[in-house]
C-alpha cells in the first residue's frame, strides 16, 4: 500500500469526519483501492461504507460516479457530503432537466467530485455525452446486492452499469476502479455481483462480520399479541426510537391503533407503508428522523437510507422473507454503539402470511404470457392505459377463466417494467375531461356563457383545436389549466363543475394508480423473461424462507447469521 496515500486519507478522515483512525474493514478496502484493485466490500450496516469511497474520491484527479438505488438515499448522502465540505451532487427525477444538465456540466468540468445517480440514468443521452468527455477515477456501486439476480432486491438496471466502460475515456488504457459496497451478501450473491459488474476477473473481496455485538437478538414464539403488547409497554418508558415491522399494511395500522396508542403520547407515533402517498411517506420519515415521532409501525418499505444513531428497538411481528431482509432491517438499530434489541415475534399465522406473500411475488410463467397478450389487446403503440391492476386482473380472469389476484397481476407488471418491456408512471394530479364538442361549440358561438365559465370553456375548446385532439378524453394538469386561464385552482374547478351541469363536458374521477405503456411492442416475451428465470427465483425465495425458519429454532442467533453469510458452519 502507498504510505503517502494512506497518510493523506487519514488526514482527510480527521479533517472532515473527526475520526482518528479507520476501522479494520475500511482500511482493507482503502489498501485495495490504493493498490489499483476493484473492490467488493460486504460490511454491516453503520460500518461507514460511504467513507471508503468518498475519501478516495476526494483524493482522485478525476470524478467519481456513485450508482445508488434510492432518491432519498442520494439526497441524504449528498447533504452529508456538503456538511463535511465534500463537493457532491445528485441527479434524479425530482429535479428539472435544466438542473440535471447544469449538474452534469459541473461534474465534467470538475466543479463537483462525486455525482450520485440511479443506474437507469445510464441510458440517458445527456448523461452519456457527459461521461464521454469526463475524467472519471472511480465507479461506485452502492447497495451492490441489487446487481445480483439472486439478491433480495434485484434491480435489472444494475446489470447495465458495466456498459458505462464503453463510454468512458481511459488514461493509458487504465479503466476506472469499481468499488461495490453492500451490507448483506452470501457467497453466491457476491460472485454474481462481481460478474454482473464485470469485475469477476480482477477484484478483492473484503468481508466483515455481519453481526454487531451491541445488538441483542431474541425470538419469541408464544402468545404473539400479548408479547408485542408487553414489549411496546416496556420500550415506551425508554429513551431512543423504535420500529415495529410487519408483513402487511393492515397489520401495521392495527398495531399502531390498538397497542402503540395505549402507551405512547399522541403525535409521537405513526405508520408507514407503500400504500401511502409519496408526500405522506416523506413526512413520516422526516418526523422520525427529527425525533418528533419516536415509534413507527411499518412494512419493509420503511428504513433504507435512514441513518439514525439511537434506534434502540427493532421488532419484527411476523417472520421476514429472508435472513438478508432481517439483517438489513435489524442493522438499523444501535448505530451509536449502545445496547439495542432485535426481537422477532413469530407464530404460524405470520408464517401463512409470508407464504401468501411469497406466492404473490412469484406468479407462474404462463401468467406472464397471458398478461403480455392482454396488454397488446388493450393497447396500440404509444397508447397509455389508465387502469388499476385489480381491474386488469378481473378482466383477464374472465378472459382466460382463471382466478387472478390483483397483487399477483401487479407483480407481473413490476417484473415487466424492470425488464424494460413496459413503462408505468404515477400520473400527476390530472383532470380527465370528456368534452361535448357540439354543445361546447354552440355555447361559445352563441355567447351563452359568461365570466369564469366562459373563460374555461373557450380555453378547453381552443386546447382541443390547438393540439388536434381527436380522442374523447382530455387529460390535463389542473395547474396547466390555471396557467392557460389565468384563474386560481378553486375558480377553475367551480367553472368546470358549472360546465358539466350545462352538459358542455363530463368530469371523470382522477386516476390514482399507475398508467401502463408498452415499450417493446410485439416483441417476444421469452427474449426478456424466461420460464427458467421465473422458476429459479421461486425456488430461491422458498430456500430463503426456510433459512429464516431455521433461524427461529436455532440456539445461537448470532452464530447462525454469521454462518449464513460467511459459510463458517453447515446450517
Amino acid at each position: 500500500m502507498d504510505i503517502i496515500q494512506f497518510a493523506e486519507a487519514k488526514r482527510l478522515l480527521k479533517e472532515h469526519w473527526n475520526y482518528d483512525s479507520f476501522k479494520k474493514g475500511q482500511e482493507d478496502v482503502l489498501e485495495s483501492i490504493f493498490d489499483g484493485k476493484n473492490v467488493l466490500a460486504v460490511l454491516p450496516t453503520s460500518y461507514g461504507k460511504s467513507i471508503m469511497f468518498q475519501i478516495p474520491a476526494m483524493m482522485a484527479r478525476g470524478g467519481t460516479i456513485i450508482f445508488s438505488p434510492l432518491i432519498s438515499l442520494m439526497k441524504d448522502q449528498v447533504d452529508d457530503c456538503k456538511k463535511k465540505g465534500v463537493s457532491a451532487n445528485y441527479i434524479n427525477s425530482h429535479i428539472t432537466e435544466e438542473e440535471a444538465n447544469q449538474r452534469l456540466d459541473d461534474f465534467s468540468s470538475g466543479r463537483i467530485k462525486l455525482l450520485y445517480v440511479a443506474p437507469e440514468r445510464i441510458k440517458n443521452d445527456s448523461f452519456q455525452k457527459t461521461i464521454r468527455k469526463s475524467s472519471i477515477s472511480y465507479i461506485v456501486v452502492d447497495e451492490a446486492h441489487c446487481a445480483s439476480q439472486y439478491g433480495h432486491d434485484f434491480r435489472p438496471a444494475y446489470m447495465n452499469i458495466k456498459n458505462i466502460f464503453n463510454l468512458i475515456k481511459t488514461a493509458n488504457g487504465i479503466r476506472p476502479l469499481v468499488i461495490a459496497v453492500t451490507a448483506t451478501a452470501t457467497s453466491n450473491i457476491e460472485n454474481d455481483i462481481a460478474e454482473s459488474l464485470g469485475i469477476d476477473k480482477n477484484y478483492n473481496k473484503i468481508i466483515a462480520d455481519p453481526i454487531r455485538n451491541n445488538i441483542n437478538y431474541q425470538v419469541i414464539t408464544k402468545n404473539p399479541w400479548g408479547s408485542l403488547r408487553s414489549i411496546i409497554s416496556k420500550i415506551s418508558k425508554e429513551n431512543g426510537r423504535h420500529i415495529v415491522y410487519t408483513s402487511t399494511r393492515t397489520c401495521a395500522e392495527m398495531i399502531l391503533n390498538k397497542i402503540v396508542s395505549d402507551y405512547f403520547p399522541k403525535n409521537t407515533y405513526g405508520f408507514y407503508h407503500g400504500g401511502m402517498t409519496k408526500d405522506k411517506r416523506e413526512e413520516i420519515q422526516n418526523q422520525f428522523k427529527s425525533g418528533e415521532k419516536t415509534i413507527i409501525c411499518a412494512t419493509c418499505a420503511f428504513g433504507m437510507g435512514i441513518d439514525i444513531p439511537d434506534i434502540r428497538t427493532i421488532v419484527h411481528f411476523g417472520i421476514p422473507a429472508s435472513i438478508e431482509d432481517y439483517v438489513q432491517e435489524t442493522g438499523r438499530s444501535g448505530r451509536d454503539g449502545l445496547s439495542s434489541l432485535a426481537l422477532l415475534i413469530h407464530d404460524e399465522k405470520g408464517l401463512e402470511v409470508q407464504k401468501y406473500l411469497l406466492n404473490i411475488s412469484n406468479p407462474p410463467y404462463h401468467l406472464f404470457k397471458h398478461v403480455w397478450n392482454y396488454l397488446h389487446d388493450k393497447l396500440k403503440p404509444e397508447d397509455i392505459l389508465y387502469m388499476p391492476s385489480e381491474t386488469m386482473a378481473n378482466e383477464l380472469s374472465k378472459k382466460i377463466h382463471e382466478e387472478i389476484d390483483g397483487s399477483t397481476f401487479n407483480t407481473v407488471l413490476i417484473v415487466m417494467e424492470k425488464k424494460g418491456l413496459i413503462e408505468r408512471q404515477s400520473p400527476k394530479a390530472e383532470l380527465i375531461i370528456i368534452p361535448n364538442k357540439e354543445e361546447l361549440n354552440n355555447a361559445i358561438e352563441n355567447n351563452k356563457l359568461s365570466g369564469n365559465i366562459n373563460t374555461v370553456a373557450i380555453t378547453i375548446y381552443d386546447y382541443i383545436k390547438k393540439f388536434n385532439i381527436d380522442s374523447s378524453k382530455i387529460i390535463i394538469n389542473p395547474e396547466k389549466l390555471c396557467e392557460l386561464t389565468d384563474l386560481g385552482i378553486k375558480q377553475v374547478k367551480n367553472a368546470l363543475t358549472a360546465c358539466a351541469k350545462k352538459n358542455l363536458l363530463k368530469l371523470e374521477p382522477q386516476f390514482r394508480g399507475k398508467s401502463t405503456r408498452i415499450l417493446k411492442y410485439n416483441e417476444d416475451l421469452e427474449n426478456y423473461i424466461t420460464k427458467k428465470e421465473i422458476e429459479d427465483k421461486n425456488k430461491n425465495d422458498i430456500v430463503k424462507l426456510q433459512a429464516m425458519l431455521n433461524y427461529i429454532t436455532t440456539n445461537n442467533y448470532k452464530e447462525y447469521i454469521r454462518s449464513y453469510f460467511l459459510g463458517s458452519k453447515i446450517l
